[in-house]
């Protein structure tokens, strides 16, 4: 685990450190274009989230199914 860890630390410590400046212009629409990356991957996870959320109830113990429902609702005495 270290390993892996250590020589990531490794290559941006270098590329960090041993950078040039770069030659290069961003213009106003390079900024929009990089909004619209994040916002397509921030809509994509909740994406990803409304189509797995039953899975994720039920994997972590939250989901009833209408099955048990029906036995609680008779399990209950009426008053």
């Amino acid at each position: 685990m270290h390993r892996p860890l250590s020589l990531g630390i490794l290559v941006f410590a270098s590329a960090v450190l041993l950078s040039r400046d770069a030659a290069a212009y961003l213009d106003p629409s390079s900024g929009s274009i990089l909004i619209q990356i994040l916002l397509g991957g921030v809509a994509g996870i909740f994406v990803l989230f409304k189509i797995y959320w039953r899975r994720i109830r039920r994997a972590l113990g939250l989901y009833r199914t209408t099955e048990s429902i029906r036995t609680e609702d008779q399990d209950t005495p009426d008053e």
